[in-house]
């Protein structure tokens, strides 16, 4: 009686369903790794807080591939719509964000070009770009957000600014 069970033992996933689903993961991995974790760092976000967010979402999409009980062909396609969300809410929240100038600002082309896939416009089109950016500025707001008038040039607040910046 006991053989006659262990010889039932049924396949619940073919090896060939793993490498459909890491067809969507993997992808997802490297633009989460190799783009937005660094963009995160560059502009100040709050990284680990975007990092629990895609780390969860990842979860998500495991767990509804694994857990429920359809067939491939409907929980592959949920796993990717929730980690397509998962960048898409990333990219539409960095494009509006205040700290991102409006130069910065992707379109779905900049995303590919930091995976460095060819989808970036033409070395000409850099040149050009290039030659407009001659500068980084700097504005300091004060509280509330509002730009302070600047200084008087005779007075004495200006005299120590402007000796604290030649040390």
């Amino acid at each position: 009686m006991l053989t006659s069970v262990l010889g039932e033992a049924l396949v619940l996933v073919g090896w060939w369903q793993a490498i459909l689903f890491a067809l969507i993961f993997v992808p997802w991995g490297m633009v989460i790794s190799r783009a937005y974790d660094k963009d995160a760092a560059r502009w100040y976000f709050r990284r680990e807080l975007w990092n629990i967010g895609h780390l969860v979402a990842g979860v998500v999409a495991l767990g509804l591939a694994l857990v429920l009980p359809l067939p491939w062909f409907a929980t592959l396609p949920a796993a990717a719509l929730v980690l397509a969300v998962d960048l898409a809410v990333y990219f539409v929240v960095r494009n509006k964000s205040e700290k991102v100038p409006e130069t910065a600002v992707w379109t779905a082309g900049t995303v590919f070009s930091a995976l460095g896939a060819t989808f970036a416009p033409s070395s000409g089109d850099k040149k050009e770009k290039s030659k407009k950016i001659r500068g980084i500025g700097l504005i300091f707001r004060g509280p509330g957000g509002v730009v302070p008038p600047p200084e008087d040039p005779d007075s004495s607040e200006f005299a120590v600014r402007v000796a604290a910046e030649e040390l």
